[in-house]
C-alpha cells in the first residue's frame, strides 16, 4: 500500500484525488495550508469511505525541515495559487507561493529520497500559441505570472530530475470542471474565478455580483475566449495512471490533458441555460490582463503513453457542478 502525499489535498481537485486514492487502496497524506480550502471535503471523504485521513496543516513557503510525515512513496503536487488575473495584480505573492513552495517541496523530496513526483501544471504556459491546438512540442510563452510560475517549477523539476534522479510527470491542462456524481465533495471556496462555477454561483444568487464576461472582441467565432475543458474525474484518472507509470519509468515526462474540443465563454453560458432551463444574466466587461484568446490541447501523447483519454463531456461537467452547488449552498 503506497503512501501518497497530496499537496492542496483539501481543495477542489486535491479532494477528488484523495477520494480516488482511498478507493484505489492507496494511503493519501494531505498537506494543505487551508488558504483556499476548508476541512469540509476531508470530513465528507472520511464519512463516506470510513477511512481516517492523515492531515498536516502546513504552508509550503516554510521549509519542511521540521515536518513530521510518514514514509512517502510519491508526491502529487496540486498546492498553488491559480487565478490568472489575480497573479497580474499580485505577482510577488504568486512567485513566492508557487515557486518557493515548490522548491521547498522538491528539497524535501530530495532529502527524504522520495523519487516520484506528479506535478499539476497548466496549458497556460503556451501563452497565445501560433496554432489553436497545442501539443507538448509547442513553444512555451506564458503571458501571466501564474503561468510563468508554473513553467519555472517545470524547469526546476526537469533540472532536479537530471541532477538528483527524480522521476517526474508534469500535466499541462486547462479548465477543470465537474464533480463526483453524488455531489458530495467539491470546491468550498465561493471566490473561485473559473467560468463554470462563476456562472452557477451568480445564477443561484450565492455570489451577489453579476456574472462578468471578460471581453467579446477576441478573434474567435463569437468574440469570447475559447478554452478546453476537462472533467475533474478524468483529470484524477490521469494522475492515478501517472503514479503507476512512475513505478516503471524513470526521468522527466510532460503530458497535455484535455478533450481537444474548445468552447467559448458564450457557448458555456448557453449550455448552462440549456441544462438549467433558465436564462443567465451577465455583462460584458474589459478583458482581464493575462487572458488569452483561444487554446485547446492535443492529448494524443497521454493516450499513447498512459492509455489515458477524456471520457466525460461538457454536459456532465456542468450538471455535476450544478448539483454540488445546489446541494451544498442552497438551503
Amino acid at each position: 500500500m503506497k503512501n501518497i502525499l497530496v499537496t492542496g489535498g483539501a481543495g477542489y481537485i486535491g479532494s477528488h484525488m484523495v477520494l480516488e486514492l482511498v478507493n484505489k487502496g492507496y494511503t493519501p497524506v494531505i498537506l494543505d495550508n487551508f488558504s483556499n480550502s476548508t476541512r469540509q471535503n476531508i470530513f465528507t471523504i472520511e464519512k463516506i469511505t470510513g477511512a481516517k485521513l492523515e492531515v498536516v496543516e502546513w504552508d509550503l513557503k516554510t521549509p519542511l525541515d521540521s515536518i513530521k510525515l510518514p514514509k512517502i512513496d510519491c508526491i502529487v503536487h496540486f498546492g498553488a495559487l491559480k487565478a490568472v488575473g489575480e497573479s497580474v495584480e499580485k505577482p510577488i505573492e504568486y512567485y513566492r507561493n508557487n515557486v518557493t513552495g515548490s522548491i521547498n517541496l522538491i528539497s524535501y523530496a530530495k532529502k527524504k529520497e522520495i523519487k516520484n513526483i506528479v506535478f499539476s501544471s497548466t496549458a497556460a504556459v503556451y501563452g497565445n500559441p501560433p496554432t489553436k491546438q497545442v501539443n507538448e512540442d509547442t513553444p512555451t510563452n506564458p503571458v501571466s505570472p501564474y503561468a510563468f510560475s508554473k513553467l519555472v517549477i517545470e524547469r526546476v523539476l526537469n533540472d532536479s530530475s537530471l541532477a538528483y534522479g527524480l522521476n517526474v510527470v508534469v500535466f499541462r491542462y486547462f479548465n477543470v470542471a465537474g464533480n463526483v456524481e453524488n455531489g458530495l465533495i467539491g470546491d468550498t471556496q465561493l471566490t473561485c474565478q473559473n467560468l463554470i462555477p462563476s456562472i452557477i454561483l451568480s445564477h443561484l444568487g450565492i455570489r451577489k455580483t453579476e456574472l462578468n464576461v471578460y471581453g467579446n472582441d477576441y478573434p474567435t467565432r463569437d468574440g469570447t475566449g475559447v478554452r478546453d475543458y476537462i472533467h475533474v474525474l478524468d483529470l484524477i484518472d490521469a494522475h492515478i495512471r501517472a503514479i503507476d507509470f512512475l513505478e516503471e519509468n524513470a526521468g522527466f515526462h510532460q503530458f497535455n490533458l484535455g478533450t481537444g474540443k474548445g468552447f467559448s465563454v458564450l457557448e458555456i453560458i448557453n449550455k448552462f441555460e440549456e441544462i438549467s432551463k433558465q436564462k443567465v444574466k451577465y455583462k460584458v466587461v474589459e478583458r482581464r490582463p493575462g487572458d488569452i484568446s483561444q487554446i485547446t490541447t492535443d492529448s494524443s501523447k497521454a493516450l499513447k503513453t498512459l492509455g489515458w483519454k477524456a471520457k466525460r463531456d461538457l454536459c456532465e461537467m456542468i450538471e455535476s457542478s450544478y448539483k454540488w452547488y445546489k446541494s451544498n449552498f442552497i438551503y
